[in-house]
């Protein structure tokens, strides 16, 4: 028996027919697209396993075929005044039905001939189709033999992680091997760009790469690099160029991130507008360009300024590029480009972008046998996209999707085998420093006085800044006593004293190898709660405890001495002022982590997914606004943050400013995260 509604378990819209529904047809939701079959009537079930006698209660009013002629039960008279009043609602009721019934049949046509959709729901919009998943050649195109030639292709690949003031980014496990490398050679490979030596045309600049690759990702580098690769490509080239880093919106204009730069500082940066003039004058007969850019690590958190998600404005900015260029964004308004130390995959794990896996691993398993590329064939970037956004959505780790805009030309593309290839030419090295005019020795001792280890070390694999050796920023700072004089006159130099005694303190509870006092970060941890863990917190607890109330006492000390401040050399006033900053923040950090600590004691984690294999925590970086910590330790982080930004513009190029400039963009906050130890 027909039914002349259903619901759909997906979405639990109401499904309808004007020649009722077969139980146990196969049907498809137009709202959700979800396939069902229909289920038997409800009233068909409930009286086969009725009995005789009449339910005490009302039975729940099941689907009825419109095909159905059974009368309804008989109503037990309760009066004549009743009856009739009950006579007319009904009549009403049935009347008013059978009208909208019959307008809806009559709107609905033919469109609804199989299953309708109730006129009250707004119908599906319909989204555009997807590109056709041809990985290598339009779909229009006929198959043709593997092409036996040098494809007139081109990659230039741009990998910057080691960040100066900016988030530091992945490049491989932690610890373990480069990457960038293998996954630019994997992007040459399926897009055809010949890497064969003799006819090599991949250029790989990351500053991870083992030599020859390894290059500095200066400002000069990266845009040297840039203007080298286009300026000497073909007419008949078809060049891509990656770029995987950071990149920044400033007033409306995008800007790449070299190692060295700085997120709010355009003159370090590397306009984009500049890139796509390369681009507009480029004679390649096209011209692709990958941004895989905003990225950020889950399992290591924001450290510095740079991992934010993408912007509208950063997109837009992205996306304005000459007419003739295919721009590739990696992640859009949003979201994150996704990296890893390590995660596992259905062929083993992998470390990095996963912009740059989920395309390996397209290239590697299609959706369908892929066809032979022929050189006078664009390069496929909208399938590419598209089926790599599926793949980042098998990996996990977020939403993150793939999109493309521009076109490729839509005349034939041109072909020469007899032209000779571009040779090959040197990626630019970092400009050479100028003699110093002020004696390294000197520079070195200095900064011995101040420098601390850095407050984060996980997965903060790069370099401090590099001081260099200013003359006319230093002539005011010359020493005048030697620490070691200042250290057995005590009495003497008390304010000195005080500063040497602080950031002392602070290099003994941030030794690498903790010891003699030295506090031990748990980072991560592996395994249950147990017992045994919860002792070895409480331990570590106890010497937290100590290393805070050193810092308190030190931070009243020098906050006393202030009045003291303006009647010191330039060079103490500046140990004081960096002395304070520091001692405030690592005061700042501390409780917070205690607080973490305690998380773990009262098991207040949060939940582990046993499909993804997480069997453990890491301590990730969170935003200082998001700090937990009561209202007197927030103000310790701000206090810090007012001292470095004031040293920043104050010692500006001194080596106090250069490193307060790195200090002050380190996030207090942090949170426990599940995280899969083993592959």
């Amino acid at each position: 028996m027909a039914v002349p509604i259903a619901r759909c378990p997906g979405c639990n819209a109401k499904l309808a027919s004007k020649n009722g529904l077969r139980p146990g047809k196969s049907v498809r939701c137009p709202k959700c697209g979800t396939r069902f079959a229909i289920p038997e009537p409800a009233l068909a079930h409930a009286a086969a396993a009725a009995p005789p006698a009449a339910p005490a209660t009302p039975a729940p009013v099941a689907l009825l075929s419109l095909d159905d002629d059974t009368p309804p039960p008989p109503v037990r008279r309760k009066g004549r005044v009743r009856l009739a009043i009950a006579c007319v609602v009904l009549v009403a009721v049935g009347a008013g039905g059978f009208l909208v019934y019959e307008r809806k049949q009559r709107d609905a046509g033919a469109a609804h001939a199989s299953i309708e959709q109730p006129a009250e729901q707004a119908p599906p919009k319909e989204e555009p189709p997807p590109p056709p998943e041809d990985l290598d050649r339009p779909i229009d195109a006929p198959d043709a033999p593997p092409f036996p030639g040098v494809f007139p292709r081109r990659l230039l690949f741009v990998s910057v992680t080691k960040y100066t003031f900016l988030n530091p980014l992945t490049a491989g496990p932690l610890p373990g091997p480069d990457r960038t490398r293998a996954a630019a050679l994997a992007l040459a490979t399926h897009w055809k760009v010949p890497a064969d030596k003799p006819h090599d045309q991949v250029y790989v600049l990351s500053d991870t790469a083992p030599p020859p690759d390894a290059r500095p990702g200066t400002r000069e580098v990266v845009r040297g690099s840039v203007e080298r690769f286009l300026a000497t490509s073909r007419a008949q080239d078809h060049v891509a160029i990656y770029f995987g880093g950071h990149a920044v919106e400033i007033g409306g204009k995008a800007y790449f991130a070299p190692a060295d730069g700085e997120h709010d500082d355009p003159a370090t940066l590397v306009a984009v507008d500049e890139i796509y003039a390369h681009l507009r004058a480029c004679k390649a007969a096209q011209k692709v360009v990958i941004w895989d850019v905003c990225r950020f690590n889950a399992q290591r958190g924001r450290l510095r300024p740079g991992s934010e998600p993408m912007s509208a404005g950063l997109a837009a900015a992205l996306a304005a590029a000459p007419a003739d260029v295919e721009v590739m964004l990696t992640c859009q308004p949003g979201e994150n480009a996704a990296e890893v130390f390590s995660a596992p995959t259905d062929s083993g794990t992998f470390s990095g972008s996963a912009f740059l896996e989920a395309f390996r691993l397209t290239g590697e398993k299609p959706p369908k046998p892929r066809r032979n590329a022929q050189p006078t064939d664009p390069i496929m970037t909208a399938a590419w996209a598209s089926v790599v956004t599926k793949r980042l959505g098998e990996l996990g780790g977020g939403s993150q999707t793939v999109k493309v805009t521009g076109a490729p030309r839509a005349t034939a593309f041109p072909f020469d085998a007899a032209e000779p290839l571009p040779p090959r030419f040197a990626l630019p090295e970092p400009a050479k420093k100028p003699p110093a005019p002020v004696p390294s020795a000197e520079v070195a001792a200095l900064v011995a006085e101040f420098a601390v280890p850095p407050l984060k070390t996980f997965g903060l694999a790069t370099p401090p800044p590099e001081f260099p050796d200013r003359a006319a920023a230093l002539r005011d700072y010359k020493a005048d006593v030697p620490v070691d004089d200042v250290l057995k006159n005590r009495a003497k130099y008390p304010f000195r004293a005080a500063v040497l005694d602080a950031l002392g303190d602070v290099r003994s509870l941030w030794k690498v190898v903790p010891k003699g006092g030295g506090l031990r970060v748990r980072e991560s941890f592996t395994g249950e709660v147990s017992n045994t863990l919860k002792r070895d917190i409480k331990l570590d607890q106890n010497t937290l405890a100590i290393g805070i109330a050193a810092l308190e006492a030190h931070n009243d000390r020098l906050d006393a001495l202030q009045k003291d401040r303006a009647a010191q050399p330039k060079r103490w006033q500046a140990h004081f002022d960096y002395a304070r900053a520091v001692v405030k923040s690592r005061l700042a950090y501390l409780n917070e982590y205690n607080l973490m600590l305690g998380n773990v004691l009262t098991e207040t984690l949060p939940a582990r997914d046993a499909k993804a294999r997480e069997d453990g925590y890491r301590l990730a970086s969170t935003d200082t606004a998001k700090m937990k910590s009561k209202k007197d330790v927030k103000q310790l982080a701000t206090e810090a943050a007012e001292l470095f930004d004031r040293i920043a513009a104050e010692r500006r190029g001194t080596p106090w400013g250069d490193q307060a400039r790195r200090d002050r963009l380190v996030p207090y906050g942090m949170a426990w995260q599940a995280f899969a130890s083993k592959p």
